[in-house]
């Protein structure tokens, strides 16, 4: 079964077939975040992304959460949401740092970037030009598909966890390449896009090779400094790590419970990093410009690789691609990790960046699609098109169906008008353990209300048409890469 599909059986929408279901003492503190009180042009925004983020804490129970949003060069929104431990009822600020767990691979991907504009590092050249030390195999995978997860490198296991992988200490990328460095391709270079840490593993040392420093010397020099990301750190595992949040994951029940500190000494490349939503939104920012990386270096880390067969990944290097409900492009990673949830994602169009830190595990599941969420009343205040008051017909109590005959899932809609948005509430199908789920805004944009439903699985992105006849709801599920779109039919009562 997939994560689109598992996870969407708790919102229970549709049944059947529709189924919904490098120390950081030595660095100077950060400069104060500019907030959206100080940017009038966004302050609503900010208060309805607010409102979808507070609803979704106390309906997922995550702890606490964290969120930055950027525009062309600056931060305009930063807010902390819960508590960074919830024991001692610590809040979490815009200065929180949380485990950004896979959002590490595009980090490393700057430094890629960075190398390879400097000459030292050729994407092309296979790994074992710069890893001698790599056993010879029947193909070697060069480092451009390392960075794109084209390399036939196999991810971590079960059977790795088990022995205990994030519990030892690895003291050098050199000593980590041992985990895996004598297992077999799980394909041949180029020809399949598997996903795999260790491949970013093996990056790794290639660009610690290329770059004569180790990694994490080299990740400070080329990459935090020169953005200015002082919060960003190695999640070193013999370090306390100040304003670090607890470590949560969901237990029996459903429940928040404290989470083993593992460690990711193995993976600096891949999942190494904690840091602040207002770093990695710094850092997503410097992407929209020249200066950090040149243009035709940006290009080549946003455009989509492809197989030997020519077809097309949806990833570059580091870097995912993908449309948003609305035909947007998009690019991001997100990250999961034991005690973490996180997704860094930019509207290049648009110059916005906005980055989402959990500290609860895999928490929440559509975190790309919450972020888009977050997203939308910023984009509708840069090109805010029609008035949301143009809307007022569409406030009303609606019944929706989906699907047809027996398969076929009824409930209710209810709309209301506000000075800048309508709002209400879902009403999910028979059976489901949450009767109802909140609407807290749609905008008016391009001829239609967007907005978002506040589930379990994180925010849902949701459209609504006025149409010739009736208005049609569309409800998409964003996973990244993957997203499931579902369409309603409307009934306004009388």
């Amino acid at each position: 079964m997939t994560a689109l599909a598992s996870g969407s059986r708790v919102l229970g929408i549709v049944s059947v077939v529709l189924v919904l279901g490098a120390c950081a003492s030595t660095r100077p503190p950060s400069p104060a975040p500019v907030n959206a009180s100080r940017v009038p042009r966004y302050a609503a925004a900010a208060a309805l992304s607010r409102q979808a983020l507070e609803s979704l804490r106390q309906l997922t129970g995550i702890p606490g959460i964290s969120v930055a949003v950027g525009i062309g060069d600056s931060i305009v929104w930063s807010e902390g949401f819960g508590h960074a431990d919830a024991e001692a009822r610590t809040p979490v600020t815009e200065r929180t740092r949380f485990r950004i767990a896979s959002v590490s691979k595009v980090l490393t991907a700057a430094a890629v970037g960075r190398l390879h504009e400097q000459g030292v590092l050729d994407l092309d050249a296979p790994v074992d030009h710069y890893v001698p030390t790599w056993p010879v195999k029947d193909r070697t995978p060069t480092v451009r598909q390392l960075a794109g997860h084209l390399g036939g490198i196999r991810d971590y296991s079960k059977s790795d966890v088990e022995h205990g992988i994030d519990v030892k200490r690895y003291d050098s990328v050199r000593q980590a390449l041992t985990i895996f460095q004598n297992d077999p391709l799980i394909a041949a270079p180029g020809s399949a896009y598997k996903y795999s840490t260790f491949g970013y593993v093996l990056l790794s040392a290639a660009l610690e090779s290329a770059s004569g420093r180790g990694f994490l010397e080299m990740m400070d020099q080329e990459v935090f400094v020169p953005l200015g990301m002082r919060e960003t750190v190695p999640n070193l595992p013999d370090r306390t790590i100040p304003g670090m949040t607890a470590l949560y994951a969901v237990g029996e029940g459903g429940s928040a419970i404290r989470a083993p500190n593992v460690t990711p000494s193995y993976k600096w490349a891949a999942g190494g990093y904690v840091s602040t939503a207002e770093d990695l939104v710094r850092f997503g920012l410097a992407h929209f410009r020249t200066g950090f990386l040149k243009v035709g270096t940006l290009s080549t880390l946003f455009t989509s690789q492809r197989t030997t067969e020519g077809k097309e990944t949806g990833v570059g290097i580091g870097w995912m691609s993908a449309r948003d409900p609305w035909d947007r492009r998009v690019l991001f990673h997100n990250g999961t990790q034991t005690g973490a949830r996180s997704v860094l994602l930019l509207y290049p169009d648009a110059g916005l960046a906005v980055a989402v830190l959990s500290n609860l595990t895999n928490t929440p599941q559509f975190i790309e699609g919450t972020a888009m969420g977050i997203a939308e009343p910023f984009l509708h205040a840069s090109s805010p098109g029609e008035s949301t008051s143009a809307l007022s017909v569409l406030a009303g109590t609606y019944e929706y169906r989906i699907g047809s005959g027996a398969q076929s899932s009824t409930g209710t809609i209810q709309l209301g008008t506000a000075p800048d948005r309508l709002e209400g509430w879902m009403s999910t199908a028979a059976g489901a353990k949450i009767k109802r789920l909140s609407i807290p805004f749609l905008v008016a944009q391009d001829g239609e209300a967007r907005g978002v439903i506040v589930a379990p699985e994180g925010l849902l992105l949701l459209s609504l048409q006025k149409g010739a006849l009736r208005p049609t709801a569309t409800i998409t599920f964003h996973g990244g890469l993957t997203s499931s779109r579902i369409e309603a039919s409307l009934e306004k009562r009388q």
